[in-house]
C-alpha cells in the first residue's frame, strides 16, 4: 500500500513540474513577442508571390476557403485537401476608354497532404473527369509545373482554366484567354511558385 502512495505522490509532483514548465514557457513566449497562431495556419502562396513581385501587374484582393474548383467542380468528397480561392485585380489603371473595367484573375490553391502532390493531382483530375458534361473537356498540357492540364468549357469560350501541380500543391488559374499579357502573367506566377 505504501508503494501506491509513493507512486501517486511522484505522479502528482511530475504533473506539477510539467504544469509549471508549461506556464513559464508560455509566459516567456509572450514576452519575446512571438505572435499567436493565426486563425488559418495554412500558407497563402498567392498573396506571398504577388506581394514579392510587383511587376506581375496584379494586386491581391481577397482569399476565401471553398469546396469547388473553377466554380463548377465539387470537390467536397476529397476530405484531405484544402481549397482556397484568391482574387487578383489588375494593378494599373486602364488607359483606354474601352478598358474601364479592371481585369481580374482567380487563382485556386489546392493544398493536399505532404509528399503526395502527384496523387492529389490525379485524384482531382479524376473528380473533374467524373463531373464533365458535354460542354467541357480536358487537354493535358504538361508544360507547366510538374503536371498540368487545361479545362475547356464551351459555355465560356473566352475564359481559360489551367490546373498546375507545383510540389505538393495545385494551383488553378481562371483568366481571360483573349489577352496575351494575362497569359504571360500566369506563366510568371507559375515560375515564381516553382
Amino acid at each position: 500500500m505504501k508503494k501506491l502512495h509513493v507512486a501517486i505522490v511522484l505522479l502528482l509532483l511530475i504533473a506539477a513540474f510539467a504544469a509549471t514548465d508549461f506556464a513559464v514557457n508560455v509566459k516567456r513566449t509572450r514576452l519575446q513577442g512571438v505572435p499567436p497562431p493565426s486563425a488559418d495556419p495554412y500558407p497563402n502562396f498567392v498573396q506571398s508571390i504577388v506581394g514579392k513581385n510587383p511587376d506581375i501587374g496584379y494586386v491581391f484582393l481577397k482569399r476565401n476557403r471553398t469546396k469547388q474548383l473553377f466554380e463548377k467542380f465539387d470537390l467536397s468528397s476529397l476530405e484531405n485537401i484544402r481549397i482556397y480561392r484568391s482574387i487578383l485585380e489588375q494593378a494599373v489603371q486602364p488607359t483606354a476608354p474601352e478598358e474601364k473595367v479592371k481585369k481580374q484573375m482567380v487563382i485556386y490553391e489546392v493544398q493536399g497532404p505532404d509528399n503526395q502532390g502527384g496523387l492529389t493531382y490525379l485524384n482531382i483530375k479524376l473528380k473533374l473527369i467524373d463531373q464533365l458534361d458535354a460542354t467541357g473537356n480536358i487537354n493535358e498540357a504538361g508544360s507547366f509545373g510538374y503536371n498540368s492540364f487545361f479545362y475547356n468549357d464551351m459555355n465560356y469560350p473566352d475564359t481559360a482554366f489551367l490546373l498546375v501541380q507545383i510540389k505538393d500543391n495545385l494551383f488553378g488559374f481562371q483568366y481571360e484567354k483573349t489577352d496575351e499579357e494575362t497569359f504571360k502573367t500566369v506563366k510568371a506566377i507559375i515560375a515564381s511558385l516553382m
